[in-house]
């Protein structure tokens, strides 16, 4: 008979399984080689690095340069990588430095469909609202 650690234990077990075959299947996606997009951690008082103090850091890795910040995710960053760094090198060299949050490949994304394939899509009319206001 299971027990509540037990299960605890199975529960575990099987999250670590799927991540594990999550994170493997992630390395074939397509991604833009020559870029990363990194996410700087902050200073240790919580003040956000600038662009100059992101461009010291990836300099003295060998890591390239800041090629564009984002505002909605502070810290975020696309980066440029030297003509002679591969993607895959940068990863492994930068990986768990405490200077980033996370470093990732820039991943190619599509559009799978612009149209839904809902017959019923006309009826939903919170699709076509045009900002009317309700009577409650």
């Amino acid at each position: 008979m299971f027990t509540k650690i037990s299960y605890l234990y199975i529960v575990i077990i099987g999250l670590l399984l799927v991540s594990n075959s999550i994170a493997a299947s992630d390395s074939n996606l397509p991604y833009k080689e020559g870029e990363l997009l990194i996410r700087f951690a902050p200073k240790v008082a919580g003040l956000q690095r600038t662009k100059q103090e992101h461009n010291q850091i990836l300099s003295s890795l060998n890591a390239g340069e800041v090629n564009r910040s984002y505002k909605r995710v502070q810290g975020l960053t696309l980066v440029k990588l030297p003509e002679n760094v591969k993607v895959k090198d940068a990863l492994l060299n930068l990986k768990n430095k405490s200077e980033f949050l996370y470093v990732e490949p820039n991943y190619k994304i599509k559009l799978l469909s612009t149209i839904p394939n809902d017959t019923r899509f006309s009826e939903l009319w919170a699709m076509n609202n045009t900002g009317q206001l309700g009577n409650g």
